[in-house]
């Protein structure tokens, strides 16, 4: 499998709107309802022309395109594509000879088991609650790589305006958590946690909070049980019952 490669992010990003033939116009368009949260033309030309190096919307531009957010972030995942895979298309030339500067986009499509609720609370914390087998199952239409990736609906506000009362969080555990992205952080102690994943260094984790009313925490790294990836957060329209 191919990766489209770029020395920058604003190189990566051209190359993957390429790739899905868009300007910057649709892409903003495409990110606003993939996301459901807006985002300007202005802000998607920021990124291409070298402005911003650390966008805010980095998972939701990724999830729009199809590529893995570490990939468009730093180019240097190990899972590249994330719910499509840019592959170059050869493209011949008038002499006969082959090159790869035009590429197709190959969505894949699937679906992800919401496997149940984060009833968030004080402090960012929450209340991680299954569903009883029969009920409120369902899942989220979107395709992951990762085969044990799970669903959850989030309710309360306390993540708010990042993640809404009634979305979902889509996790992947098995992919690396990426830095200034969502992770779902599991303690010894009982404690669940949606945060921003800054650093694991000296045998500490940081974590940034979603919300900014709340300030980092560094947590030893024997006080944690997981750090999964949130691949998403998605909207009602995504669920589908089962």
């Amino acid at each position: 499998m191919k990766m489209i490669t770029s020395p920058s992010l604003a190189s990566r990003l051209t190359s993957a709107m390429k790739a899905k033939k868009l300007n910057q116009t649709q892409l903003a368009a495409l990110v606003s309802t993939v996301s459901g949260t807006p985002i300007s033309q202005v802000a998607i030309q920021k990124i291409t022309s070298g402005k911003t190096q650390r966008p805010l919307r980095l998972t939701d531009i990724a999830l729009a395109l199809g590529v893995s957010a570490e990939w468009l972030g730093h180019g240097n995942s190990p899972f590249p594509e994330s719910g499509a895979t840019l592959t170059p298309e050869p493209n011949h030339s008038t002499d006969g000879h082959q090159n790869t500067e035009s590429a197709e986009l190959k969505i894949k499509w699937g679906s992800v088991p919401v496997v149940g609720k984060a009833m968030l609370g004080e402090n960012g914390y929450f209340d991680e609650q299954g569903y009883p087998p029969g009920f409120g199952e369902g899942c989220l239409k979107i395709h992951s790589d990762d085969p044990d990736a799970y669903g959850l609906r989030v309710y309360g506000d306390s993540m708010s305006p990042r993640i809404k009362h009634g979305e979902f969080v889509l996790v992947e555990p098995n992919s690396a958590p990426v830095r200034y992205e969502e992770v779902l952080v599991r303690t010894v102690d009982g404690r669940s946690m949606i945060k921003v994943f800054s650093n694991c260094a000296d045998g500490y984790y940081r974590f940034d909070s979603v919300n900014e009313d709340h300030g980092p925490i560094h947590l030893p790294v024997e006080q944690v049980v997981s750090v999964h990836y949130v691949a998403g957060i998605l909207k009602k329209s995504r669920y589908f019952e089962q």
